[in-house]
């Protein structure tokens, strides 16, 4: 699984953002990334930023509801 996921990843700059429902200004580093990769998902175990659900269109999931999500089969 773990060659999968190094082979969707994207590696991109990121640009500055700012998010005002963001609880902590350092997790903006994050999210900029998202935007610029264009990333479809964050996975993440911040509760800072699963609160957010979703930003500008890219889930925000932890590693648990992603393999749900995305891996059923492996999971059930």
């Amino acid at each position: 699984m773990l060659n999968f996921v190094e082979d969707i990843c994207s590696y991109c700059s990121s640009n500055f953002l700012e998010v005002e429902e963001l609880r902590d200004s350092k997790d903006t580093i994050i999210l900029s990334a998202g935007v610029s990769a264009p990333a479809q998902v964050i996975i993440t175990g911040d509760l800072d930023l699963l609160v957010l659900v979703n930003f500008n269109h890219i889930s925000i999931l932890n590693p648990q509801d992603f393999l749900t999500k995305y891996f059923p089969k492996v999971i059930n």
